[in-house]
């Protein structure tokens, strides 16, 4: 018997969802993530630093910043303090540009209830030190257990409805095997889950946050080698070797094929 959780797994239809949840970023993707719980029907509360928007949020259920003319669940609410959006919150979503994770997870740890499970939702690896989005949330964290929630996802085509696949991934510890039920990530996948929304559980971190990073490293030589005058030969040898380097690079950091 294989001693890890599979790839591409569906959870178990009868993991509860989380009450409340905390989205961090009140950008494209951050509001889009925060719509589909609320729709869910998990109570959501999102943060961001503009308080315009935040305000246009409560008052008018839209971002026309990020998310023109899409409109968003009335039972989602804004915060302008991170201390309120995160008081009661059973678990947090981080959904900021990779770049502020670090002092953003930093100012989580000192409002967060403890213990509770937060998802990173950035792709990306620290320039300075080489870790993960996970790795460096987790440098802040502490004793908060890390995930991510990762996928080949569009903001606006997630909140308008479309169909939607993405992974959700957390370290599975000896507990969370023999109830995986209420696993972080079982939980976080069915909070995530609704009629256009579906989400996977994973327990390869390494793999799921590798995938989100290069793979947009890949879309980026695409549209140079288009930009180049070259076609779909071209794109395709780019496309398929370098999904086989992203395989290597995650193996060798300790992810699995």
């Amino acid at each position: 018997m294989k001693h890890h959780a599979v790839l591409g797994e569906a959870f178990p239809r009868h993991a509860r969802r989380y009450g409340r949840a905390a989205v961090i970023g009140a950008g494209s993707w951050g509001t889009a993530m925060a719509a589909t719980l609320a729709y869910s029907g998990v109570q959501t509360v999102i943060w961001g630093r503009d308080k315009a928007i935040v305000e246009e949020i409560n008052r008018s259920s839209t971002n026309e910043r990020h998310l023109p003319g899409v409109l968003l669940p009335k039972a989602l609410l804004g915060a302008a303090q991170m201390s309120d959006a995160l008081a009661g919150a059973e678990v947090v979503l981080i959904v900021v540009p990779s770049r502020s994770v670090r002092s953003v997870a930093r100012q989580v740890a000192e409002h967060a209830p403890p213990g509770i499970p937060v998802a990173i939702c950035a792709k990306g690896i620290e320039a300075e030190t080489g870790l993960l989005m996970t790795q460096v949330a987790q440098e802040e964290l502490g004793a908060h257990v890390v995930g991510c929630v990762s996928g080949p996802t569009f903001a606006r085509e997630t909140a308008l409805g479309h169909p939607t696949a993405a992974t959700v991934a957390f370290p599975f510890g000896s507990s969370d095997r023999l109830k995986p039920d209420d696993s972080p990530a079982v939980r976080l996948a069915m909070s995530l889950t609704t009629q256009s929304f579906r989400a996977y559980v994973s327990d390869d971190l390494v793999g799921a946050e590798i995938g989100g990073a290069v793979k947009n490293i890949i879309a980026i030589a695409c549209g140079m080698m288009t930009g180049a005058g070259f076609a779909e030969n071209t794109r395709a040898a780019l496309i398929t070797r370098g999904l086989d380097e992203m395989k290597g690079l995650a193996e060798a950091l300790g992810g699995r094929r």
